[in-house]
C-alpha cells in the first residue's frame, strides 16, 4: 500500500494507483481511508464517475443516502458515457 501512497504523493492524478489503493483498503476493511481517497480523487478529477459511484455506495452502506445522492448529482456524467451511473441517478 505504501508504494501506491508514494505514487499518489508524486502524482495525485494517478488514477490507477488511487483505484488500486482503494481496492486494497476496502479489502482490508479500512473503509474510512478508502472513502477519503475517493473524495480526494474526485477533487482532482470530478469527471471520474467510477469513483463517484463507489463513494456513493459506501455512503449508502453507512445510511448516508442524501450524501450519496449529492455525490452522484455533483459528479454526473452524460448517459452515453456511463449507463450504470445514469441508472443509479434515476433511482
Amino acid at each position: 500500500m505504501e508504494g501506491f501512497r508514494a505514487a499518489l504523493a508524486l502524482d495525485p492524478e494517478h488514477e490507477a494507483a488511487r483505484q488500486t489503493l482503494v481496492a486494497l483498503l476496502l479489502e482490508a476493511k479500512r473503509v474510512d481511508e478508502a472513502a477519503a481517497l475517493l473524495q480526494d480523487g474526485l477533487a482532482v478529477n470530478p469527471d471520474n464517475t467510477a469513483f463517484a459511484m463507489l463513494l456513493a455506495r459506501i455512503m449508502v452502506e453507512r445510511n448516508q443516502v442524501s450524501d450519496a445522492l449529492f455525490v452522484l448529482q455533483r459528479h454526473a456524467a452524460p448517459p452515453e458515457r456511463n449507463a450504470d451511473f445514469a441508472r443509479c441517478r434515476s433511482i
